[in-house]
This record gives C-alpha cells, sequence and structure tokens, in this order.
C-alpha cells in the first residue's frame, strides 16, 4: 500500500531527516499518486503553496529585488561578496539549497494529502490508524533491540553524528522526536483499542504498552506533557459515551501499568533525574529569535536556512549551535516571515479543528486528534515537524475522510501537474541539497586536518570559499577559509569581519583575530581580543593562556586578559604555573584570588604556592623573606578556613611541615579528617607526617588504610602505592618502603618500579628480594644493563653470605 510505504520509509531511514530520504519521499509519492486513487483536498492546497514560497525564496534574483525585499538578506550576501570576491546569485534565502530541500519536503505532504483523501473512501477509516499505529510500534520495537544490544550503529549501517542515548537508539534518533511519534502512535492505538474486540483488543493493548514505555524511556519532559494533554482530551471527549465502559477502562489501565513497570525496569539511574531536569536553555531560544523575527519579518531567513544564519542573534557565550527553534510557531515566522507564517498557521488550525475528525462523533477520529493535539503541543516545546517521519501521519491523519463529506471533483491537469513537482523536486534535491550545513562542515575540518598534512592551503581555502558561497550566512566557514589564508599567507582579515558579523560572541573566532593582530604586532589589541575569546567560550582557556605568552611576558599585559568572572580565574592560574619566575608566579595567583574574594580556589593555589616555597626555602619565601609569605599565607588561610573548614586544617598541616612543625601539622589532622575529605593527599600528607614524628612506625596505618580505599583499580593502587614508597624512602623508612614498592610491582609492573624496590630492599638488608627485583626489571627492560647486572650479582654474594 502507497501510504503504508510512505509512512514506514519516512519513519525507518532516520526519520527522513537526510537529504537522498527526502528525495526518495518524493519520488515514492510521484509514483503512488500515478498508481493509486485521488481526490484533492484544502490541506494540499495550503502545502503546496507553502511548498512555492519555498522554492520562491531559494529563486536567485537581481540584488535590487533581494535589497528591496529583504534588506538583512542583502546584507548578508553583499558581506560573503566582499569576502570572497566572487558575485553571487542573491536569493531571499541565505541558505537557497535548504531551501529546495524543505520545497520538496512540502510538495511531498501535499501528495499525502491527495492520495490519503483518494484511498480513505474505499477502505475504512481503521486503515490510517493501522498504519500509523503499527509504524510507531515497529519504531518501538526496533528501538527496544538496538537498546538491549547496546547498540552504536542503526541497523549496524548507520553511525549517528552525536551520542544518542541507550533508549533513543533506532530509527528516530532524538529523544523527544521519538517521544513526539510514540505518543501520536499511542492515541491513534488507543482508537483501535476502543473498537477492538477479543484477541484483537489484548494484541493492540500490549502494543501500546510497548509504544507507551519506550516513550517513558526516552525521559522527554515534552513527550509526557504530550500524553497528559491527549489523556485529558480523550476523557473529556469519550466520558459521557455508552462504550467507554469499566472493561476498556481496565485494559487501558492495564497497558499503562505495563508500560510504567517496563519503563521502571529497563530505565537508567539517572531517569528521575534526566525527567526533571531544570536545563531550559532551549526554552530561551524563542526569545533569542526576537531580533532575528525583526530583521527577516516580511520574507523570512529562508526555510531551512536557520541554522547557519541564527548564530548572530545567539546571546549564548559557549560554543554550541542550534538547527532549529524549538517551538513550531516561531520556527515558521522566522523561516517564511510573518505574512506567509500567518496564512499557515491559520490555515492549519482551520483544517485541523476538531470537527474534521469527526471529533466526539468517531471514537477512532477523537483519539486521533487526541495525538495531533498532543504532538503540536509538545512542538511549542520541542520542535519535531521538521521531520518527514512527523508530518506525514499528521497530513495522512488531517486529509482522512473520518466524516463521510461528499468526494470533491478532482482536475487531471492539477493532479498530473502534481505528479511531476516532487520528481522536480527530488532531482533538485539530489543535485543540490546533499550539502547541508553540517555535512559542509564536517568536510571543511576534515579538509583542514588533511591541509595540516600536506600544507597544500591554497586548496584547502578555495574547499572553505566554496562551503561558504553556499552558506553565506554561517560564522564558521569564513572563519575556516580564513585559517587557511593565515596559512598561505594571503589576507585573512575580510573572512575574520564577515566570521564576526555572523557570530559577534564566538570565542574561537576572537582568538584567530588576535593570531592575525598578534603577528603584526598589535599586541594591546591582540590581548583584547584574547579577553573577548574567553568571554564567548570559557573552554578555551589553555589556547588562550599560550597565545598571551606568545604576545608578551608583562605580567601588567597578561592580567588584561582575564575576565572578572571563574573563567578569568582559571587563565590566570593556567599564566601562573607557565610563568617561569617565581615572582611573576606569585603577582599572578595574587591578581587571581583578588578576582572573588568568596572564592577560595585561588586562594588555595596562592597558599599552596607558598607552602612549596617555604618547604624548599627557595624566592620569594627565602631567608628574611620567609616571614612575609608565613604572615600571608596565614591571612589567606583564615578566609579559606571560614569557607572549608576541612580543607583549611590540610593547607595549616602542609604549611606546619613545610615549616618543619611536624607536631603541629600532626594536631591539624588526623585519619578522621582525610576520611572526612575524601582525598589521597590528605593521607600522603599524614603518611609523611608520622613518618618525620617520633612514632615514625605509625605512618604505616596510614598508608595501609589509603590502599585499602583507593585500591578498586589496579592502576590507581600502583600509583598510590609508589607514592607511598616515595615518602618512605625520602625518609629512611626502606622497610616500609619495600613493602610499597612491592605492591606497586605487583599490581602494575615495570621496570622503574622494581628498580625502586630493589634499591629498597637492598637498604633495608634484605638482599635476595633486591636481586630478584633487578632481575624483573633487567627482564622488562629487554635490554642488557652492565650496572643492572652488577647490581645483581652484588645482591646474589651479599644473599650467599652467611
Amino acid at each position: 500500500m502507497s501510504l503504508a510505504l510512505l509512512v514506514g520509509v519516512s519513519a525507518l531511514a532516520i526519520g527522513g531527516v537526510h537529504p537522498e530520504t527526502v528525495a526518495v519521499l518524493a519520488f515514492l509519492s510521484a509514483v503512488a499518486l500515478v498508481i493509486g486513487p485521488t481526490e484533492w483536498h484544502p490541506l494540499a492546497c495550503l502545502l503546496c503553496a507553502l511548498s512555492a514560497v519555498c522554492f520562491i525564496q531559494a529563486l536567485p534574483l537581481p540584488p535590487s529585488w533581494v535589497t528591496l525585499l529583504s534588506p538583512a538578506s542583502a546584507s548578508i550576501w553583499s558581506r560573503a561578496e566582499m569576502s570572497t570576491g566572487q558575485n553571487l546569485g542573491w536569493s531571499l534565502s541565505v541558505d537557497p539549497r535548504a531551501s529546495c530541500t524543505e520545497g520538496t519536503k512540502w510538495i511531498t505532504y501535499a501528495v499525502v494529502a491527495v492520495l490519503t483523501r483518494g484511498i480513505g473512501r474505499s477502505i475504512g477509516p481503521a486503515a490510517i490508524a493501522r498504519i500509523v499505529f503499527g509504524t510507531g510500534l515497529l519504531v518501538a520495537l526496533l528501538t527496544i533491540v538496538h537498546g538491549l544490544m547496546d547498540a552504536q550503529e542503526v541497523y549496524g549501517l548507520y553511525t549517528p553524528s552525536f551520542d544518542a542515548p541507550r533508549w533513543s537508539m533506532g530509527p528516530l534518533l532524538n529523544g523527544n522526536n521519538l517521544a513526539g511519534y510514540l505518543t501520536l502512535s499511542f492515541f491513534v492505538g488507543l482508537g483501535l483499542l476502543i473498537r477492538a474486540h477479543g484477541r484483537e483488543s489484548y494484541a493492540v493493548g500490549t502494543g501500546l504498552a510497548i509504544v507507551l514505555g519506550v516513550s517513558l524511556l526516552t525521559t522527554s519532559r515534552g513527550g509526557i506533557l504530550a500524553l497528559l494533554v491527549g489523556g485529558g482530551t480523550c476523557a473529556i471527549a469519550m466520558a459521557r459515551r455508552s462504550r467507554w465502559g469499566a472493561a476498556l477502562g481496565l485494559k487501558v489501565s492495564l497497558a499503562v501499568l505495563t508500560a510504567c513497570v517496563f519503563a521502571a525496569l529497563a530505565a537508567p539511574p539517572t531517569f528521575v533525574r534526566a525527567s526533571v531536569s531544570q536545563n531550559v536553555d532551549k526554552l530561551r531560544l524563542a526569545r533569542w529569535s526576537g531580533d532575528m523575527v525583526s530583521d527577516f519579518a516580511w520574507t523570512g531567513v529562508g526555510r531551512g536556512a536557520f541554522g547557519s544564519a541564527f548564530p548572530a542573534y545567539d546571546f549564548a557565550t559557549r560554543n554550541l549551535r542550534y538547527a532549529h527553534v524549538e517551538n513550531f510557531v516561531v520556527q515558521w515566522i522566522v523561516d517564511w516571515g510573518v505574512p506567509v507564517a500567518g496564512v499557515a498557521l491559520v490555515g492549519v488550525v482551520y483544517l485541523f479543528r476538531p470537527s474534521t475528525f469527526a471529533y466526539r462523533k468517531s471514537l477512532l477520529g477523537t483519539a486521533a486528534f487526541a495525538g495531533v493535539l498532543a504532538v503540536t503541543v509538545q512542538n511549542l516545546f520541542d520542535l519535531g515537524f521538521e521531520l518527514p517521519a512527523l508530518v506525514i501521519p499528521l497530513v495522512a491523519l488531517g486529509s482522512w475522510p473520518w466524516s463521510r463529506s461528499p468526494a470533491r471533483a478532482t482536475s487531471t491537469l492539477s493532479i498530473r501537474l502534481l505528479q511531476g513537482l516532487p520528481v522536480i523536486g527530488g532531482v533538485l534535491v539530489l543535485a543540490l541539497g546533499r550539502h547541508t550545513l553540517p555535512r559542509d562542515h564536517f568536510a571543511i575540518a576534515s579538509d583542514y586536518d588533511a591541509a595540516k598534512r600536506t600544507q597544500d592551503w591554497d586548496a584547502f581555502q578555495a574547499s572553505a570559499v566554496q562551503a561558504m558561497l553556499r552558506h553565506p550566512a554561517d560564522p564558521f566557514l569564513p572563519r575556516m577559509a580564513a585559517l587557511g589564508a593565515l596559512h598561505g599567507r594571503s589576507n585573512p582579515l575580510p573572512f575574520i569581519e564577515h566570521a564576526l558579523e555572523r557570530d559577534p560572541n564566538n570565542g574561537r573566532t576572537h582568538l584567530l583575530l588576535a593570531e592575525v593582530l598578534g603577528r603584526y604586532g598589535v599586541e594591546h589589541q591582540a590581548l583584547l581580543e584574547l579577553r573577548l575569546a574567553l568571554g564567548g567560550d570559557p573552554g578555551l582557556v589553555g589556547p588562550v593562556a599560550d597565545a598571551a605568552l606568545r604576545f608578551t611576558k608583562s605580567v601588567d599585559s597578561l592580567v588584561e586578559v582575564a575576565p572578572d568572572n571563574a573563567t578569568g580565574r582559571d587563565v590566570l592560574l593556567l599564566l601562573a604555573s607557565k610563568l617561569p619566575n617565581p615572582t611573576d608566579q606569585e603577582r599572578m595567583l595574587n591578581a587571581a584570588a583578588k578576582l572573588d574574594a568568596n572564592d577560595t580556589y585561588a586562594q588555595e593555589r596562592l597558599v599552596g604556592f607558598y607552602i612549596s616555597h617555604l618547604g624548599a626555602n627557595t624566592p620569594p619565601c627565602q631567608e628574611d623573606q620567609r616571614r612575609t609569605c608565613v604572615d600571608v599565607a596565614d591571612a589567606k588561610l583564615r578566609s579559606i578556613s571560614s569557607q572549608k573548614p576541612v580543607q583549611g586544617k590540610l593547607l595549616r598541616a602542609q604549611l606546619a611541615l613545610a615549616l618543619g612543625h611536624v607536631d603541629q601539622a600532626l594536631a591539624q589532622i588526623g585519619v578522621e579528617d582525610c576520611r572526612t575529605l575524601g582525598g589521597v593527599d590528605c593521607y600522603h600528607l599524614l603518611f609523611s607526617a608520622r613518618l618525620q614524628s617520633e612514632h615514625p612506625e605509625t605512618g604505616a596505618q596510614v598508608g595501609d588504610e589509603l590502599l585499602a580505599s583507593i585500591c578498586m583499580s589496579r592502576e590507581r593502587c600502583a600509583l598510590e602505592a609508589e607514592r607511598l614508597g616515595d615518602s618512605a624512602t625520602k625518609y629512611g623508612r626502606f622497610v616500609d618502603a619495600t613493602s610499597y614498592f612491592s605492591r606497586a610491582a605487583r599490581e602494575v609492573p615495570s621496570a622503574t618500579r622494581y628498580r625502586k624496590l630493589g634499591d629498597a630492599a637492598k637498604r633495608a638488608g634484605h638482599h635476595g628480594l633486591a636481586a630478584d627485583a633487578y632481575k624483573n626489571a633487567a627482564r622488562l627492560e629487554g635490554q642488557q644493563d652492565k650496572n643492572l647486572q652488577r647490581l645483581i650479582e652484588r645482591e646474589q654474594s651479599h644473599q650467599a653470605q652467611p
């Protein structure tokens, strides 16, 4: 059946999200029109009109026309021409290839409306319900299979471009989209359950439990809201119907209960936390899109062009990319402009009104309307209407003749025209639409890696420019073109300027501009750009610190790079660790500590700096300066202790130990403090303090407790045992050191650990153990070390002596 094929392919082929799938669906719809019955439907008129708008947006137009109709689009095309030096074909859409793909989607939806209306009179209303419910059940079962196998690929063939959760790995990878699709299937299945009798009712009820259970496992908050909305809609309509009896209520209750039990058994430990997550960043997208709506109010940015144009209006300071607004109303307004979106919304509301589904007259129609309404409400928060997989069954349900209205005469010419349009659209998608924005991003990133190996920067820049011409509003592509220009010794500034116009807050673009300015010797402006880079992307602390040190060694200038927040603190601390001069390190650490008086992390680092130099008796804490370091550290410790008492005690113990006051250190911390703090550094400090005390043998208790708590993995156990052995060796406790090095070598053998074991055992008088350890070291090194051979012979001779 042609309609079942369209619904099934759209859902099972990764939701129909890829251009190739869009083209296949278009070709299938054209074939279905030829072989199947057809009847024109008003919804098809609306969908054809929206498809026409998409193609008009993609048409090349004279620049003067674009400037008149959409000044914002004209500005983008003009800037792209200035950057690349090439004349472009301007259009109202700033991503015309994507708009062609979207136009093909909408003409396919129109075909589905005509086809559904045509076959609806020859088969019963349960047919469409069985198609939608059956496809949803198949999607749910495939998702369960992938989840049980903990699959990393869909069908073992397709690798997602993102990490899909375990119970979303399947034909529909996005959890919100999967929840929406299953919600629609659930309510359509509920309508089938109302009509079912005998064994069929149990089969449908089992299917409902599976569909609902997988929907709950997605932890989609929008999906849960949709279930509540749809359930309320059904309850209101069916409350007074005679067929809504106790038996039906029992069957529905059993299906829901089974689904909840299934979800509870299969849910991961983070299920509840994910379900009640407070992350609502995507809900801010609609508000952030306000300026974008204003700039493209009349003709829109172009259907499918939102992802490339939105970074210019993104108020987030993270290196994230949003492909859509998570609200279909705002999405349509941004894409098509206010006039077209207004007509589309009014038309959809009218054509999907309750009477279309014979609400309260047909039990199956009531359930279908509840599902459509539920998914529509969800799409105000979780956008899924961009997927053909979800829109095709919605159009089919809205076009179905739920009430037996008179058939409409259908023009043969209009049907023939409609048969040709999907074919034309499919060809355009295959010819132009394959270069999607994500694919071009991935391709250019791969080309950049190749260019670093081959040093063919001219070819890389040409590739980046061609991608930029396909998506002139995107900020990533001009930045990559600027990188090619920078390495190829041409002027990168026009590309950087365009990239910053399209994404003013992008930290990586500001970092690139800083590199360019640094090469030109404009130090002050380069450091300012580094500060802006941190403001746009806090994850750039490392690259910014490295760049700043290339530009200047002045501490005062380096401090200017840091913004007044936690990111500024992190970059100052990193700069301090990279500066060679201890005095400069101290100044940088003090600058970090002053950024926020309530932030103890920088103060802890400053105290640690003083402790290390006091213990080593090196500048700036040498001789007559030691008292000043102690006083400053003590003042910082009072502030730290007021907020973190246990951490304060640990640092005071470290300070006392650095000053040689072992008793004071032991008075500050004990085993209980280390248990409370939960850190291995505390145990090591206490271990060192006890080794230096009057009763060094008590250190073994601390070391043993540390190993007992940390030896969950062999690698970690070996590392900590080796550290304990080093400390014991430092303070002359060679018997203890032998024990710890033996443990380390036993957990994770290495030549270094066996050498340390041999040295400790030799000094402890265990010559046989020392000889064996040196033999193991020689075996692991795999070469003849004459010094090691002499050590083995010497220890063997000592062992032979009485």
